[in-house]
């Protein structure tokens, strides 16, 4: 395609490598509009989907990093949450024990003194009991003691110096 000039010689070329010629010029730039079209019509576009396409993929895992990390702290926030409240109920329910220990411990003690007041009361009362039946039983004995002296006064018939004595013996003798 090279048109040579007129009154030249080939052969003498060397010289004119710079030379710019118009057809080469047009035939490039053609050539290039053709390949640029080319391009565009079938590579461009498809590399463009793709790249469009990887964007997206990209977007989306960037996406999903910043929900698995929103989901994550909040995960966190309701684990503390969580052992925040189970740390509650529980000083909760130790300080409920310990109250329902007191009270169980003070109606046991009201209980034993109770029973003890009670069990005082009871042996007072059977003391009591005791102590007249004896005084009963005594004044009894002391009765028939006494029938029994005036009996035994009365059948010895003696003067006053020896009913004196024979008291002062019996009494001796109990």
């Amino acid at each position: 395609m090279f048109i040579a000039e007129v009154g030249s010689d080939p052969t003498s070329r060397s010289g004119d490598f710079f030379l710019i010629e118009k057809p080469l010029i047009l035939l490039t730039w053609v050539t290039f509009l053709i390949l640029a079209f080319i391009l565009h019509k079938f590579v461009w576009n498809p590399v463009l989907s793709l790249l469009e396409n990887r964007e997206k993929k990209i977007r989306n895992a960037l996406e999903s990093a910043e929900k698995a990390k929103k989901f994550l702290t909040e995960a966190e926030e309701k684990k503390r949450k969580t052992l925040e409240e189970a740390e509650r109920k529980r000083a909760e329910i130790i300080e409920t024990a310990k109250k329902d220990a007191l009270t169980v411990a003070g109606q046991i003690q009201q209980d034993a003194e109770k029973t003890a007041e009670k069990l005082v009361s009871d042996a007072k009362n059977e003391i009591k009991a005791t102590l007249e039946k004896t005084k009963s039983e005594l004044k009894i004995e002391t009765g028939k003691l006494a029938i029994e002296i005036a009996e035994k006064i009365l059948r010895e018939k003696m003067t006053y110096n020896a009913n004196k004595e024979i008291v002062e013996r019996i009494i001796k003798g109990m």
